[in-house]
């Protein structure tokens, strides 16, 4: 289903950016 392949994509952008926000954010 090509709306699940998207909804996938968005949703693992959306984990890497929480990851680097939160390393970066715990870091300082």
């Amino acid at each position: 289903n090509r709306e699940l392949q998207i909804m996938r994509r968005l949703e693992h952008c959306n984990i890497v950016k929480l990851k680097y926000f939160f390393y970066s954010s715990g870091d300082k």
